[in-house]
């Protein structure tokens, strides 16, 4: 007839049907049975367990709830908060963001919870809840590179809210914090591009390609510049160099080497054009590419440079590499046919 000794001796069953006799749905209301007579916190945290190993989250969340209320150490009641939450978000039993916030106010050093929050108003397209919490956390860390992760993540969310003028501000003060930080460069890229702003784009891109690690990487962002300052501003002056920089770092590069090609044979660059012909020369594998190549750089020996022994000797590589090759028999053989000297050679 007294309420504790009914308590005492339902958690006393429960414990044994559930430990001893392995049968933890008949200890599960012996167990309420219990915290019915004498809301113990033993008898909470004994229900909370075998709730949770049945998976009956409703009633875990109750019962987590009420443990909650009772504690008052404030570490122990954020870490039973922030447990609240994360069964609420994963099974969809409510809004798990107050909980989550309520463990955060209760120990403010609790990550878990600050992720968690955050990571909860992402996947549910909370933008202006996130951008808020993201706000705050700009203003408390003082790491360079996570400010920059989380200004360029604010920046991405106020871009889908439409506010581009504020957008654009954070990725640039991102880049501030951190100058090599790729996702800040790559928003802000975008941003510029869909209004059409080319010359910033292109200054910026240049920018970017500072910050690469590797060598194709930054030849690709040259690249990338290049072609905007060339295409896009019209500015070929401005892009000549940077195809230059490209080939240089990387020499496999086929488009810049095509730009190169095209912009020194409309500009007449002779000499220029027959060093890069010389540079991609170096870097072919294919030994009928290297053979074209070596035609064509010796007719420009021949054709635009006056250097005859020059273009004949390029001639010769190219037979070494295609010894039927048409193209350079007949043009050794119209050399040597003009030069009497040499009839033996044309003959041969």
């Amino acid at each position: 007839e007294i309420p504790s000794e009914r308590a005492a001796i339902s958690y006393k069953l429960a414990t044994i049907w559930e430990r001893q006799l392995s049968n933890p749905r008949k200890a599960v209301h012996l167990y309420e049975r219990a915290l019915e007579n004498n809301p113990s916190i033993w008898c909470l945290w004994s229900l909370a367990q075998i709730y949770e190993q049945l998976g009956m989250s409703r009633e875990l969340c109750s019962v987590l709830e009420q443990m909650a209320s009772g504690v008052t150490d404030r570490r122990a009641a954020a870490e039973i908060q922030l447990k609240i939450g994360r069964i609420k978000h994963v099974v969809s039993l409510g809004d798990p963001i107050p909980h989550l916030r309520h463990a955060l106010d209760l120990d403010s050093g609790e990550r878990f919870a600050q992720r968690a929050i955050e990571r909860t108003l992402r996947e549910t397209g909370r933008r202006s809840e996130l951008a808020e919490v993201l706000g705050q956390r700009i203003e408390l860390t003082t790491d360079p590179r996570e400010k920059a992760c989380l200004l360029t993540e604010l920046a991405e969310i106020l871009v889908k809210q439409g506010d581009l003028v504020a957008a654009e501000s954070d990725f640039r003060e991102a880049l501030e914090h951190a100058k090599s930080h790729l996702p800040a460069f790559a928003g802000l890229r975008r941003l510029l591009e869909e209004q059409q702003r080319y010359r910033e784009l292109a200054e910026l891109t240049e920018e970017e390609a500072s910050a690469m690690e590797s060598n194709r990487g930054m030849a690709d962002a040259l690249f990338r510049a290049a072609t905007l300052w060339q295409d896009q501003v019209g500015d070929v002056p401005r892009a000549l160099p940077l195809y230059g920089k490209v080939h240089k770092i990387y020499p496999g590069h086929g488009e810049a080497y095509q730009r190169l090609h095209s912009i020194m044979t409309s500009e007449q660059d002779w000499a220029g054009l027959a060093s890069l012909i010389r540079g991609q020369i170096s870097t072919a594998q294919d030994p009928l590419v290297t053979s074209n190549m070596f035609i064509e750089l010796g007719q420009l020996y021949l054709q635009r440079l006056s250097q005859h022994r020059k273009g004949e000797a390029c001639f010769r590589r190219a037979l070494d590499l295609e010894p039927d090759n048409i193209v350079s028999l007949t043009t050794l053989g119209d050399m040597y046919y003009t030069n009497p000297r040499r009839w033996s050679a044309a003959l041969k």
